[in-house]
Protein backbone atom coordinates (compact mmCIF):
# COMPACT_ATOMS: atom_id res chain seq x y z
CA UNK A 1 0.00 0.00 0.00
CA UNK A 2 2.74 2.78 1.20
CA UNK A 3 4.20 1.71 -2.82
CA UNK A 4 1.00 2.67 -4.37
CA UNK A 5 0.46 5.86 -1.63
CA UNK A 6 4.20 7.17 -3.00
CA UNK A 7 3.23 6.73 -6.64
CA UNK A 8 0.07 8.78 -6.29
CA UNK A 9 1.95 11.64 -3.71
CA UNK A 10 3.66 13.38 -6.86
CA UNK A 11 5.10 16.35 -5.20
CA UNK A 12 6.10 13.71 -2.15
CA UNK A 13 4.72 15.66 0.55
CA UNK A 14 3.54 12.97 2.60
CA UNK A 15 -0.09 13.71 1.61
CA UNK A 16 -2.38 13.47 -1.25
CA UNK A 17 -3.65 16.39 -2.17
CA UNK A 18 -6.96 16.79 -4.25
CA UNK A 19 -5.13 17.53 -7.41
CA UNK A 20 -3.18 14.21 -6.67
CA UNK A 21 -6.04 12.25 -6.15
CA UNK A 22 -8.00 13.84 -9.00
CA UNK A 23 -5.02 12.48 -11.71
CA UNK A 24 -5.54 8.92 -9.54
CA UNK A 25 -9.58 8.89 -10.41
CA UNK A 26 -8.63 10.09 -14.06
CA UNK A 27 -5.83 7.28 -14.24
CA UNK A 28 -8.17 4.72 -13.33
CA UNK A 29 -10.59 5.45 -16.00
CA UNK A 30 -12.93 7.29 -13.68
CA UNK A 31 -14.65 10.17 -15.37
CA UNK A 32 -15.28 12.35 -12.31
CA UNK A 33 -16.10 16.45 -12.06
CA UNK A 34 -13.77 18.51 -9.81
CA UNK A 35 -16.63 18.81 -6.86
CA UNK A 36 -16.99 15.03 -6.89
CA UNK A 37 -13.22 14.42 -6.36
CA UNK A 38 -13.81 17.15 -3.80
CA UNK A 39 -16.55 15.35 -2.08
CA UNK A 40 -14.62 12.09 -2.12
CA UNK A 41 -11.48 13.75 -0.31
CA UNK A 42 -13.63 15.31 2.49
CA UNK A 43 -14.82 11.54 2.75
CA UNK A 44 -11.50 10.03 3.14
CA UNK A 45 -10.19 13.41 5.12
CA UNK A 46 -10.90 12.10 8.41
CA UNK A 47 -8.87 14.48 10.39
CA UNK A 48 -9.91 17.55 7.96
CA UNK A 49 -7.24 18.87 7.14
CA UNK A 50 -8.17 18.74 3.64
CA UNK A 51 -5.72 15.95 2.61
CA UNK A 52 -5.56 12.08 2.64
CA UNK A 53 -2.99 11.27 4.79
CA UNK A 54 -1.19 7.16 4.64
CA UNK A 55 -3.58 6.54 7.33
CA UNK A 56 -6.46 7.74 5.62
CA UNK A 57 -5.30 6.04 2.27
CA UNK A 58 -5.46 2.74 4.42
CA UNK A 59 -8.73 2.99 5.05
CA UNK A 60 -9.95 2.86 1.75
Amino acid sequence: FREVFDLVDKDKSGAIETEEVEELTKLLGLDLTRDEVELLVREIDKDGNGEVDFEEFLLV
